[in-house]
């Protein structure tokens, strides 16, 4: 994801002050976010995470399990998925 593209989550999130960013890849949104902006990503893969920079925190999460997510309710104010929901089998 480019600069100009993560831009356009961050103007459909804007006001957001803390965003989850699922299948958060390479970490794109994260390492672009506007100041004062917490982004925590889930991500499958454990390289990805290993790399993440902006991010307030990052997990290897598969969004298939039945697992609750390992973050307490309503602690987000906004939640980006992009580029996941080809990749799971119960969207």
């Amino acid at each position: 994801m480019n600069a100009a593209h993560s831009s356009l989550y961050w103007n459909r999130l804007q006001g957001a002050r803390r965003v989850l960013d699922l299948g958060c890849g390479d970490g794109a949104i994260g390492a672009l976010k506007p100041a004062g902006c917490e982004v925590n990503g889930l991500e499958i893969s454990p390289r990805l995470v290993d790399g993440l920079v902006g991010y307030a925190g990052g997990a290897v999460w598969d969004l298939d399990n039945d697992k609750l997510l390992p973050f307490s309710d309503g602690y987000f104010d906004a939640v980006a998925a992009k580029g996941i929901l080809e990749h799971v089998r119960r969207p």
